[in-house]
Order: C-alpha cells, then sequence, then structure tokens
C-alpha cells in the first residue's frame, strides 16, 4: 500500500510540473550547426526551432547563419527562397 501510495505521488510530481520541453539554444553567424546549452522552455512552448540560411551571391563565398531556440510558431518545415540576378536566399 505505501509503495502504491508513493508511485501515486511521484506521478502527481510529474504531472503538476507539466510537460516543458527542453530545447538547444544557440546562433553561429559563420556555419550551418551550432551548439549550446539546454533550456527548459515555457510551458506554452510546444517544440524546438532551427532556423538556417543561406546567402549566396555571385562572386562571394556562402553566407550561412543558423538559431537554435524554445518556439511557439505552428508551422513546421518551413522552406523560403528568393533569387535574385546575381544571388539567391533560402531559410
Amino acid at each position: 500500500m505505501k509503495a502504491l501510495l508513493a508511485s501515486i505521488g511521484i506521478l502527481f510530481a510529474f504531472i503538476s510540473g507539466g510537460n516543458a520541453i527542453e530545447c538547444e539554444v544557440c546562433s553561429d553567424r559563420a556555419s550551418m550547426d551550432c551548439s549550446g546549452e539546454m533550456v527548459t522552455c515555457d510551458q506554452t512552448v510546444k517544440s524546438c526551432q532551427t532556423a538556417i540560411t543561406d546567402l549566396t551571391i555571385e562572386g562571394l563565398d556562402p553566407i550561412y547563419n543558423v538559431f537554435k531556440s524554445c518556439s511557439d510558431v505552428g508551422a513546421k518545415d518551413i522552406l523560403y527562397r528568393g533569387a535574385g540576378k546575381e544571388g539567391s536566399y533560402q531559410q
């Protein structure tokens, strides 16, 4: 009986703590990946976000940026691409 009560107590401790997720938070303005510390997100956050940008201009080296953080953005796997006469941008 004591074991059952202890198990129920532990269960309520997890439930009352909510379902907060942990996400890696970092940014790097010179590559397509980064690493950083894990943070506990707000209760409203449902996912982690990784955004990678690639800017290519004719005659120059590509410019990359990566950002990782908690996200409350509903859309996932978004691709944005723009192209011009001398270059392109995608995220």
